[in-house]
């Protein structure tokens, strides 16, 4: 895969505006200019999170251009069925200030323009802010907003594409088609619409919490649970005060056409009429749909605000967790081209390669594991297994080494631990499979720890004897008793297991490396084993003699006489030096001073 270039970017972005101009039924999906597309041509992050936010903002625009709100709040309107539950409200209030109001006071709302006034000023305080039209208002905000946010989950998508672009030409001259790729299926996320495939008008105001993360419907649907019950107070508050302005200009009027008996309860009856009336309606739903626009221009601004922030702190993010190999992008163009041919799941094994060889401290390794291969075969083909052991080794080499011989069944070696006390070049294919069939981690952990040679030696019992003698006896024991098997004779060697088996004590006495030496030299092996595994009880000169004599024919070696004798000879060589120093005294001639 190619390496992404400046110059190579704007030439496809190029291309890509002239398509949109060629072919009129894409240019929906972006509808963004050059300009747009040129501030993404740059290597300054917030100059990358200006252009992101104008892009989004700008399609989001463009998805919500042919919204008809007018018509969005009529059949609203109509669903909530609110002309009805307007009169009805109005009617109940009517009632309730008629009985409140003294006669006097309702008659001078006729004749004084600030009574009518108030009295129309209170009206519409008491309908508007009631409950009832309240809770009227904010639910049929709540479903208006509802159907906004089904067009921006529609229009969010299209938002993905040219946010994608952008993202390209900041990081793919730079850093290559992997990061490029790993930082738009993350940024993704900020686009998509989460698992349900609408939003619901339950979750505006109790189920936002539990979406997706970072997704751009989320972060509306946020935002309209925020808003819409301040919408629906603001909306009412702004409705009353245009309907009280409205109505007083048109009382005067009103009175004319009534007669002296409608105008006993004073200026309620007309008030209410009016307040019912299709102009009142209209003005009703006039100011909500001033509101909402007002509103609507104000979220979208603030939602690519929020999406463009989040873009950026996806990709610091992103350097923070994969910073030493954005360093190594920047400062070596070898390993530039080859991070652009790795898949975006390898992204976590490479990061911690290159830990794991910057550990080493030595700036030329990358490039020689490179040349070699090595880096790749860490990257793509080794397993975790093998991974551990680069891990806890410090050596990539060591453990493709481990990789080599051991295949599949390295799992098998880190499970037993072999790779801590061994080095794989002491073991084949073969050699390694023979061991693991044991499937014993005491026996696979010792053999490991003794040299390639001793193991050989011992692998050649029978898988019985092996298991008898490894757990009976130490690493240490086990190397010498493989030096035995490896200098012994056949039919020696036989014998020597078996007793070594039934008594895995009797290696305290063969470990010296003077007797293994010295049996070894023996003409007659077997009798110098039995010589040095024989119990004296009591020692005598006839078993002196004969042992000695075991010297002179020639069957063992003279430094086995030491070994078991040597308490003997040291005991009896003292006698002999005391009787050599009276004898050298006696005979001796003294000295005779010189006289002057």
């Amino acid at each position: 895969m190619k390496t992404i270039t400046l110059e190579g970017a704007r030439i496809f972005f190029t291309f890509y505006i002239l398509l949109q101009m060629t072919f009129p039924s894409i240019a929906h999906l972006t509808a963004l200019t050059r300009n747009k597309y040129d501030s993404c041509f740059t290597e300054d992050e917030m100059q990358l999170k200006i252009a992101i936010r104008s892009i989004v903002h700008t399609t989001l625009k463009k998805g919500i251009l042919d919204l008809n709100y007018e018509a969005l709040i009529r059949d609203q309107w109509r669903a909530h069925n609110l002309s009805n539950v307007l009169k009805a409200q109005i009617d109940n209030t009517v009632l309730q200030m008629q009985r409140e109001t003294s006669w006097r006071k309702l008659l001078e709302s006729l004749a004084y323009r600030d009574t009518a006034n108030a009295l129309a000023f209170d009206m519409s305080e008491r309908v508007y802010r009631s409950k009832k039209i309240k809770k009227a208002l904010e639910n049929m905000t709540i479903d208006i907003w509802y159907n906004i946010g089904k067009s921006i989950e529609l229009t969010a998508a299209d938002a993905h594409q040219p946010t994608t672009l952008c993202l390209h030409t900041f990081l793919g001259p730079r850093y290559g088609q992997t990061i490029t790729d790993a930082i738009v299926q993350d940024t993704a996320l900020a686009f998509v619409t989460p698992s349900k495939e609408s939003i619901a008008k339950t979750e505006i105001t109790t189920n936002t919490s539990g979406l997706v993360s970072g997704a751009i419907i989320l972060l509306f649907r946020r935002q309209l649970s925020s808003v819409a019950k301040r919408l629906g107070q603001r909306a009412t508050a702004t409705i009353i005060s245009r309907l009280v302005s409205v109505m007083a200009g048109g009382i005067s009027v009103i009175l004319i056409a009534k007669d002296i008996w409608d105008l006993r309860y004073g200026m309620l009856p007309i008030v209410a009429e009016e307040m019912k009336s299709k102009n009142i309606e209209v003005v009703i739903k006039d100011e909500l749909t001033k509101i909402i626009k007002r509103e609507i221009d104000k979220q979208l601004e603030t939602l690519s605000d929020n999406v463009s922030k989040r873009i950026i702190n996806i990709w610091r993010e992103f350097k923070l967790a994969h910073l030493k190999v954005l360093e190594l992008i920047n400062a070596n163009p070898e390993f530039k081209k080859f991070i652009s041919t790795v898949q975006l799941d390898q992204l976590a094994r490479i990061d911690e390669v290159v830990a794991i060889i910057l550990r080493r401290n030595d700036p030329t390794l990358i490039n020689k594991l490179m040349e070699n291969g090595a880096f790749y075969r860490a990257v793509v083909q080794l397993p975790n297994a093998g991974l551990q052991i680069a891990r806890e080794k410090q050596s990539i080499e060591l453990a493709l080494s481990w990789w080599d011989v051991a295949r599949s069944q390295i799992y098998e070696v880190v499970q037993l631990e072999i790779y801590k006390v061994s080095d794989p070049s002491s073991f084949t294919f073969k050699s390694l499979q023979n061991l693991l069939s044991f499937d014993d981690k005491i026996i696979s952990y010792r053999f490991a720890e003794i040299p390639r040679k001793a193991r050989n030696a011992l692998m050649s019992l029978s898988h019985d004897y092996i298991s008898r003698i490894v757990h009976g006896m130490s690493p240490q024991h086990l190397a010498i008793l493989a030096d035995y098997m490896i200098g012994l004779s056949t039919p020696t060697r036989q014998k020597l297991v078996e007793k070594i088996i039934n008594e895995p004590e009797l290696m305290n006495i063969l470990a010296p490396t003077h007797v293994l030496w010295g049996i070894l030299q023996s003409n007659n092996q077997l009798i110098a084993i039995e010589f040095m595994l024989r119990t004296d009880h009591l020692l005598n000169t006839e078993t002196i003699y004969s042992d000695l004599n075991l010297v002179w024919q020639r069957h063992i070696n003279p430094i086995l006489i030491w070994s078991k004798y040597s308490l003997v000879i040291i005991l009896s060589g003292i006698p002999l030096l005391i009787f050599t120093l009276i004898i050298q005294r006696i005979f001796s001639v003294p000295n005779r001073r010189k006289v002057l």
